[in-house]
């Protein structure tokens, strides 16, 4: 028991002293004269991250599509005139297209993403779905960013409510 509280004492130390400059530089970056300051972060101004890519690995303009299948099987989808569950069968189909350009001060990313849903048995229970975003960013200097972004979203369901 004795050596793991000294353990976690020294794991503990070592993290602490890991986190301080003393070569003196973030003392004379803040001019506080003293050699112990504690590591500088950076503040937060966005929720985003930061980014992971290179300046010469930024690529301009993209064009990206896709198509997602799904199958789902319900022992329960509707009740029959006898009163019955009815068990059935569907089948979702999603495409997807992006459209993603940048420039030297402006990047618009544009994404659209329609989803089928058909029924094996029940036609009427067939739903469409859509799904619309649109992100701009415009850099007004090299410290400010104008981002906006909105979104639309249409789903239907056997109720034809949003879920």
């Amino acid at each position: 028991m004795l050596v793991r509280i000294l353990i976690a004492i020294i794991l503990l130390a070592g993290s602490l002293w890991a986190q301080t400059d003393t070569s003196g530089a973030a003392a004379a970056a803040t001019g506080t004269g003293g050699s112990t300051a504690g590591m500088l972060t950076p503040a937060p101004v966005s929720g985003e991250g930061y980014s992971m890519g290179f300046t010469s690995e930024t690529r301009s303009n993209y064009l990206r599509g896709g198509l997602t299948f799904g199958s789902a099987y319900d022992t329960d989808a509707t009740t029959g005139a006898n009163g019955q569950a009815v068990s059935e069968v569907s089948y979702t189909v999603s495409p997807t297209i992006s459209l993603d350009q940048t420039r030297s001060r402006f990047h618009w990313l544009f994404n659209y993403s329609p989803g089928f849903t058909f029924y094996q048995k029940t036609s009427a229970l067939n739903q469409a779905n859509q799904n619309l975003g649109v992100n701009l960013s415009y850099r007004l200097s090299p410290h400010v960013t104008l981002s906006l972004r909105d979104s639309f979203l249409k789903k239907s369901n056997v109720q034809n409510q949003s879920r």
